[in-house]
């Protein structure tokens, strides 16, 4: 929707007021080197004329009431209610030499608990997270990237299905940067790559380790419908001075194929990983490293797919990955490397009355070592070897224009092979969504989720999960219509792997 001029000079006003909130919020609650980086970006945006910055925000408020509101176990449930209001900006710019985008996110959610210590037990937390990127061009095949996210760290392994409960223990920042390249050699073969720097920080000051990450892939086409190429890619990991982890380098390196013909499309790699520590405790692993993936596309708004995959798995990455991905860093109890093995089936659907998406899929992680106290722990057997399954289903029907309704099952169960360790979360939903106007949408659901888990030390301690939540939310969300899109975020989301 294109910007009025009559409204260009308090767009602009809303920008600057905007700009300096999330400049002085960012230097406080970033690193120094963070912050600066973040500021220069920001900086360039509002530099830029009015047409050239295209901005939205989504303001959503959401209150809810909980037979159990702190998720406590079977017994011990507190009745209460739980509101959130959250407020979502996001931009981009594209011109000749940039291409930007943001996203932030600021949330209060309070919860109130019922009865004669229920106001003991209310809470309030303040939900922030940030996504920033930047792509600068130097040349037509060289560009520089920039990408900074702010969220938080969890130990949870449950499936969080709401903001009302998401927990987190300390806010987490990551910074990527280095070159990027796209060079076109001739009309069937294709060099890209990139060299990023990662850094990681929070609050605490934890000394974490920083990434160096090489990417190379050569692809050609052999005919219409047929590619090939060659993959390489290259984690060089530094631990930091205090850090207890030790410096190590991954290599992948393999052959990628792809082949389309009528509704079917072949994607797959195969290759090795070579996974060695530099310094500190040695320790050394290899592994196939392999992918095949089947789509079909049975229809115009149908398609199916399969997914089976092996590769080996470490958790420093991963950790980093999945702050990247959802905001969230899950911390693993103790960081191990592992082979992980999965298989998915999907099946999706989509046309103006219905949308229908559905997965299920098994993976097994058998477990190579474990990094506890400043040293490899080399593991025999199926000792910390775990299985996991998951499965989800999404219905949404769209009874008039303006109004529908829909529902969503979801389970997912992760088990040691070895002992009656595991974390299983089931959840269904029920819901419903009226377009009130263009820019306000009102929404209602109910959750039941059901929570359960078992974790030992060495069969001498025990903690039990057993908790059960009935909860019944509405919302109103404004959204006025803008131009702006948030497919630079969407990409920094996917980075990595």
């Amino acid at each position: 929707m294109p910007i009025r001029p009559d409204r260009c000079s308090a767009i602009v006003k809303f920008v600057s007021v905007v700009h300096l909130i999330l400049t002085k919020t960012i230097v406080k609650i970033l690193p120094v080197s963070s912050a600066a980086a973040l500021a220069v970006c920001c900086a360039l945006f509002t530099t830029k004329s009015a047409h050239a910055l295209d901005v939205g925000f989504e303001l959503t408020a959401r209150g809810a009431v909980s037979d159990n509101v702190f998720q406590e176990n079977v017994g011990e449930e507190i009745e209460g209610a739980a509101t959130l209001t959250e407020l979502i900006v996001f931009g981009n710019h594209v011109s000749q030499g940039l291409k930007a985008g943001f996203q932030g996110e600021l949330g209060l959610r309070r919860r109130f608990a019922d009865g004669e210590d229920g106001e003991d037990g209310d809470d309030s937390t303040t939900l922030t997270r940030f996504y920033g990127s930047a792509e600068f061009a130097v040349t037509r095949s060289f560009s520089w990237f920039f990408g900074d996210v702010l969220g938080g760290s969890s130990n949870d392994d449950t499936l969080i299905t709401d903001d009302e409960t998401e927990l987190f223990e300390n806010r987490r920042n990551v910074l990527v940067t280095g070159p990027q390249l796209d060079l076109q050699l001739d009309s069937v073969r294709q060099l890209e790559g990139h060299l990023y720097f990662i850094d990681s920080s929070d609050d605490e000051g934890t000394d974490f380790s920083q990434f160096y990450e090489l990417e190379l892939d050569y692809t050609q086409q052999f005919q219409a419908g047929w590619l090939w190429g060659l993959r390489l890619e290259n984690f060089l990991v530094t631990a930091g001075e205090e850090s207890p982890e030790p410096d190590f380098n991954r290599t992948t390196f393999g052959v990628t194929a792809q082949r389309t013909r009528d509704t079917n499309r072949w994607s797959g790699f195969l290759g090795a990983t070579h996974y060695q520590t530099l310094e500190g405790p040695e320790f050394e692993a290899n592994g196939a490293s392999a992918s095949l993936r089947f789509e079909r596309t049975s229809t115009d708004v149908s398609s199916f797919y399969v997914d089976i995959s092996r590769s080996i798995v470490d958790q420093t990455l991963s950790e980093t990955q999945s702050l990247l991905d959802t905001g969230t860093a899950d911390a693993p109890d103790a960081p191990g490397i592992f082979n992980d093995t999965a298989l998915r089936l999907g099946y999706s659907f989509e046309n103006t009355a219905y949308v229908i998406n559905a997965e299920v899929g098994v993976a097994r992680s058998d477990f190579e070592a474990i990094f506890e106290g400043g040293a490899f722990i080399d593991l025999e057997g199926d000792e910390e070897d775990q299985e996991r399954l998951f499965a989800n289903f999404n219905i949404f029907r769209s009874l008039t224009p303006k109004f529908g309704m829909g529902a969503t099952l979801g389970h997912t169960q992760e088990e040691f092979v070895v002992g009656d360790n595991f974390t299983q979360t089931s959840f269904a939903t029920i819901g419903l969504r009226y377009q009130i106007s263009t820019s306000f949408v009102f929404r209602a659901r109910y959750l039941l989720e059901i929570l359960e888990g078992l974790s030992s030390d060495d069969g001498l301690t025990a903690d039990i999960t057993d908790s059960n939540e009935n909860r019944v939310f509405v919302s109103l969300t404004y959204t006025p219509p803008t131009r702006a899109t948030k497919d630079q975020v969407e990409a920094l989301k996917s980075l990595l792997f």
